[in-house]
C-alpha cells in the first residue's frame, strides 16, 4: 500500500514538473497556470518554418515601403499628379505604409519567442495601428465608389462635389474616423502574464471575457466587410448599368449615322449618273453639227 502512495506521488511530481503547478479550488476542481519553456522559447527554432517565413515578411517589407512611399512622393511632389484618384491612391498607401512599417517588423519578431516581450503598451498599440490601417483602408475604398458613382451617374453634381479639396477633407475624415473606430480593440486585447517559475507574458484576446470579443468580433464584420460591400455594390452595379447603356445607344448612333450616309452617297451616285446621261448627247449633237459644218466649208 505504501508503495503504491509513493508511485502516485512521484507522478503527481512529475505531472507538475511537466505542465507547471495547478490551483484546486472546491469541488475537486483544477484551473491550470499557463506555462512555458523559456529555453525552448529563446533557443529552439523550426527552420523549416522559419525560412519561409522570413522570406515572405522580407519581401512583403522591401516591396510595401518602396512601393507605397513612391507613391506617397510622386502625388505629393508633382502638382499635376494630385487629381482625386491619386488623392485616394495616396490615402490607401499611407495606410499600407502604417501597416507595414509597425506591425510587419514586430509580427516577425514573435516567430523568435514565445511570449510577448515589447511590453503592454506595444501589445495594444500594435494591433491598434493594424485596426486603424485595416478601416481606413476599407474606407477609403468605398469613398472612392461613390467619387466614381458621383462623376458616371450624377456628373453635373460632381462638378462641385468631386474636386481636389473635396477629397482631402474627405481623406482627413476618414483619417479622424478610422482612428476612432479602432479604439475598441484596446479593450479586448490583454498584456497576460504567465509563468510560474520564470513569470512572462503574452499578448493575446481576453480569454475571460468571451462575449467582449464575440461582439468584437461582430463589430469588426459589419464594420470592415457588411457596410463596404454594400456600399461598393450598389455603386459599381449602377456604374455598369449606365454604362452599357451609354454603349448601346452609342452603337445605335453610329449604325444610324452609317446607314443615312450609305443612303446619301447612293442618291449622290445615282444623281451624277442621270446628270452624266443628260450632258452626253448634248455633246454628241455638237460635236455632229461641227463635223457638217466643217464637211460644208
Amino acid at each position: 500500500m505504501s508503495q503504491i502512495m509513493e508511485e502516485t506521488s512521484r507522478d503527481t511530481v512529475d505531472v507538475e514538473d511537466d505542465f507547471g503547478p495547478t490551483n484546486t479550488e472546491g469541488n475537486n476542481n483544477t484551473t491550470p497556470l499557463y506555462e512555458y519553456d523559456p529555453y525552448e522559447s529563446f533557443n529552439l527554432f523550426s527552420l523549416e518554418d522559419l525560412i519561409p517565413t522570413s522570406i515572405v515578411y522580407g519581401l512583403t517589407l522591401i516591396i510595401g515601403l518602396t512601393g507605397n512611399t513612391l507613391i506617397i512622393y510622386t502625388v505629393v511632389r508633382f502638382k499635376r499628379m494630385r487629381t482625386i484618384n491619386n488623392i485616394f491612391l495616396a490615402s490607401l498607401a499611407s495606410a499600407d505604409l502604417l501597416l507595414i512599417t509597425f506591425c510587419v517588423p514586430v509580427m516577425y519578431a514573435k516567430l523568435f519567442s514565445y511570449s510577448w516581450t515589447f511590453g503592454e503598451f506595444c501589445c495594444k498599440f500594435v494591433y491598434y495601428i493594424q485596426n486603424v490601417s485595416s478601416i481606413c483602408s476599407v474606407l477609403t475604398l468605398t469613398a472612392m465608389s461613390v467619387e466614381r458613382y458621383y462623376a458616371i451617374i450624377h456628373p453635373v453634381q460632381s462638378r462641385c462635389m468631386c474636386t481636389t479639396n473635396q477629397a482631402r477633407r474627405l481623406i482627413i475624415a476618414i483619417w479622424i474616423v478610422s482612428l476612432v473606430l479602432a479604439i475598441p480593440i484596446i479593450l479586448v486585447q490583454v498584456h497576460l502574464e504567465v509563468g510560474e517559475r520564470i513569470p512572462a507574458y503574452w499578448c493575446v484576446r481576453n480569454w475571460y471575457s468571451p462575449v467582449l470579443w464575440s461582439i468584437y468580433e461582430v463589430y469588426m464584420f459589419i464594420l470592415i466587410l457588411v457596410v463596404p460591400s454594400a456600399v461598393m455594390s450598389y455603386t459599381y452595379t449602377r456604374i455598369c448599368l449606365q454604362l452599357w447603356v451609354v454603349v448601346k445607344e452609342r452603337a445605335n448612333m453610329t449604325s444610324g449615322i452609317t446607314g443615312n450616309s450609305l443612303e446619301l452617297s447612293v442618291h449622290v451616285q445615282s444623281h451624277r449618273t442621270s446628270c452624266n446621261r443628260a450632258v452626253k448627247p448634248r455633246i454628241t449633237v455638237h460635236r455632229v453639227e461641227d463635223d457638217n459644218a466643217q464637211v460644208k466649208q
